[in-house]
């Protein structure tokens, strides 16, 4: 009985050690801003908070992270599956887990995932925590294989990342397959952000993708952003968008109540701040020369009442 019971004890743990391996993450892996900002703010836990399990995309550019029931220590009974949902549906990516517990557990050829070498603690300052991102391979040591001077000072603050991607949208520019590029992105006045980029065969296509993601991650990660903090289009088929672009995309997305509310609190992001008090004009023309226009379809208005009308209001 005693040799039968070790036996099940002994496949219950090899099953265990099987399955624990195939949710770790393995190879190389770069760490975006936002993860590492996220990892500080997971390995600090806190009161009743104890650090259980932090998720990333296997593109370093997302993570999710759980903490331990108050009052437990440690953690054994939840499902690592159903753990990396979350991360998964945000990113649309495989994840894996990074750390379990204060211990980075994803293996490159630096980094052991065990031992006191892959280990951090809450104690670290933001700088020893990045330092030893870096020195275990997850973060790069420079930029300097970036050439700086071809990225926009908007596209700032940007990490190693961020650039590397914004090379990838700008071969767009020309593309006849996919004519129409879109770069949506939220930021912070602590400069925290988060961005989508997309290229389709329509404006549309590429507008409503690019915002879509981009506030799905906002939501994901809504502590790192104010609720008057929302996506913005910044660029359009490689070019900055002008101040009228952004309110007018926001305003469709996010109705004009919500983006005016979030202009009027960031008006940092717009390079004229008078550019709200002139969008609001026009809006309220063409408000005005559509109500004129009803008025005209009903028979109120003869057509030379209509047009004369329409001539003033644009004058």
């Amino acid at each position: 009985m005693k040799k039968c019971i070790w036996v099940m004890v002994l496949g219950l743990v090899l099953i265990n050690n099987v399955f624990a391996a195939g949710i770790y993450g393995r190879g190389e892996v770069k760490l975006s801003t936002s993860v590492v900002n996220q990892f500080k703010n997971y390995l600090k836990g806190g009161h009743n908070k104890t650090p259980f399990m932090f998720i990333i995309s296997i593109d370093g550019n997302h993570s999710h992270y759980w903490y331990c029931p108050a009052g437990q220590a440690n953690c054994v009974a939840a499902d690592p599956v159903q753990m990396m949902k979350p991360c998964e549906n945000a990113s649309n990516q495989e994840c894996k887990v990074f750390a379990r517990n204060r211990t980075v557990r994803w293996k490159n050829d630096i980094n052991p995932g065990k031992g006191k070498k892959s280990k951090f603690n809450s104690k670290m300052s933001d700088a020893e925590i990045k330092t030893k991102l870096t020195n275990l391979g997850f973060l790069e040591r420079t930029t300097t294989a970036l050439n700086e001077t071809k990225y926009p000072e908007s596209l700032l603050p940007a990490d190693y990342e961020k650039k590397k991607q914004w090379d990838e949208y700008k071969k767009y520019d020309e593309s006849k397959e996919w004519p129409f590029s879109a770069w949506s992105e939220v930021r912070s006045k602590k400069g925290r952000y988060s961005y989508q980029w997309t290229a389709r065969k329509t404006l549309k296509e590429a507008l409503k993708y690019s915002l879509d993601k981009c506030n799905e991650r906002k939501q994901a990660y809504q502590k790192n952003y104010k609720k008057s903090e929302i996506c913005i289009v910044h660029y359009l088929n490689g070019k900055e968008t002008t101040d009228y672009e952004k309110i007018k995309y926001a305003e469709e997305y996010y109705g004009k109540e919500l983006a005016s509310k979030s202009f009027k609190k960031n008006s940092w992001i717009l390079k004229n701040k008078s550019s709200l008090e002139k969008t609001s004009d026009s809006n309220n023309i063409v408000q005005q020369i559509n109500d004129l226009k009803e008025l005209y379809n009903s028979g109120v208005l003869t057509k030379e009442e209509f047009e004369k009308a329409k001539k003033l209001l644009l004058n």
